[in-house]
């Protein structure tokens, strides 16, 4: 028996030697499997439960672990997810289970543990206590720093961050997108989430491209969007640009929309769809609309002294103003798949059909300056002494 264990041993190294670096020790190869493209480098240890009942080790693709580590079933099991990546002398201890997500990032010397020891006996010698155990989870997309130390019942929520040489103790919940450091480990703030970063995108930008519809009244052909400002079109093209090129690292998904104004689909905006989330971003707008708007839920803001809100009925939202003067509709937007294809086409020929633009014949340039919100209105585009000239409080 020994000797067939020893040679299944051997095969199942064989099996993932591209995966396991030599020099490394391998134990209980009936409870373990490694997902392609992962790599375990050498000096390291993984021990799983040679039955295969219970002490498993599951790793998933993509992974990366250090040199000098030690991976332990134990009376429970160790589950790696995608993508994950170690550095060097990582200590996972399934005395009870270890779930670790996708897209998880730790450092060098990170102990992971989900067993210790009772010491409420103190008639017990401490070598003699009775090990006792609980699960420890560790979700998607989180970051542990270097020398952490993860302790039993601990759960670890999407997106937290634990810093360098903290200690988190027995049973704490670490909620979305929280950052605990220390020993023992406390919460100091949150991290921004990827829709406020969107957020704070929009905003720079309404201060730094103003927007104006010059090029509609002139006719000019040919000319996007630039520190001068531009219509709805050339500036939710160049936001677009500028997300796609800030975010290109992480999953959201940004495509260009057409909605509703009076009636006529003639205006562009954005929908993102973020973590299976849908929001609609306006930045083409004469108005500073600086939050993104939910597929799924109403919201209300105040931006700049003006009352926005949003109203979703069934695949319809429908924004409203409200400038001191009573709520007015503003834009609609239906949530459908639109042709990325169809939607240039129309901003290629837009010229071509004046007459169905909004703000025809009328002047409309709005900016942010020094913090307030400042617009030019001209209604019959003469653009005189009576033009109204109109600012709102910062935020």
């Amino acid at each position: 028996m020994y000797i067939i264990d020893k040679i299944a041993t051997i095969l199942f190294k064989f099996k993932y030697r591209k995966n396991i670096k030599y020099p490394s020790v391998v134990i209980g190869y009936k409870g373990m499997k490694i997902g392609k493209n992962s790599i375990i480098q050498p000096f390291s240890t993984l021990k799983a439960n040679k039955e295969n009942t219970y002490g498993k080790i599951i790793i998933g693709k993509n992974t990366y672990i250090g040199e000098h580590s030690y991976i332990l079933g134990g009376n429970g099991s160790v589950h790696i997810g995608n993508d994950f990546h170690a550095g060097n002398n990582l200590i996972l201890l399934g005395g009870g289970d270890i779930y670790i997500g996708n897209n998880v990032l730790m450092s060098q010397n990170i102990v992971v543990s989900s067993s210790s020891h009772e010491f409420k006996d103190t008639k017990v010698m401490v070598n003699e206590t009775a090990s006792i155990f609980n699960t420890v989870i560790i979700s998607d997309n989180v970051f542990i720093g270097a020398n952490a130390t993860i302790l039993m019942g601990t759960t670890i929520e999407r997106g937290a961050i634990i810093g360098a040489g903290s200690v988190v103790t027995e049973n704490t919940i670490i909620k979305e997108d929280e950052i605990w450091t220390g020993n023992p480990a406390k919460m100091i703030r949150t991290r921004i989430s990827l829709k406020e970063q969107i957020e704070e995108e929009i905003d720079n930008f309404l201060k730094q491209y103003p927007f104006h519809n010059l090029f509609l009244l002139y006719g000019f052909k040919d000319i996007f969007a630039s520190e001068y400002g531009g219509t709805c079109s050339d500036r939710t093209i160049l936001f677009k640009e500028k997300l796609d090129e800030k975010f290109q690292e992480i999953p959201i998904n940004i495509k260009l929309h057409r909605a509703f104004i009076n009636d006529k689909q003639t205006h562009t905006i954005l929908k993102i769809k973020i973590y299976n989330k849908v929001y609609f971003c306006d930045v083409g707008m004469g108005y500073p609309i600086t939050k993104l708007l939910p597929s799924y839920q109403n919201i209300k803001f105040n931006s700049y002294g003006i009352k926005f809100k949003s109203v979703v009925e069934k695949n319809n939202i429908t924004v409203y103003i409200d400038e001191g003067d009573g709520e007015k509709e503003l834009i609609k937007i239906v949530n459908e798949v639109q042709s990325q294809e169809d939607i240039r086409q129309s901003i290629d020929n837009r010229w071509e059909s004046r007459e169905e633009l909004p703000f025809n014949n009328r002047l409309r340039y709005f900016f942010i300056y020094k913090n307030i919100y400042y617009q030019i209105r001209d209604n019959d585009f003469s653009f005189n002494c009576e033009a109204k000239r109109i600012y709102y409080n910062p935020k």
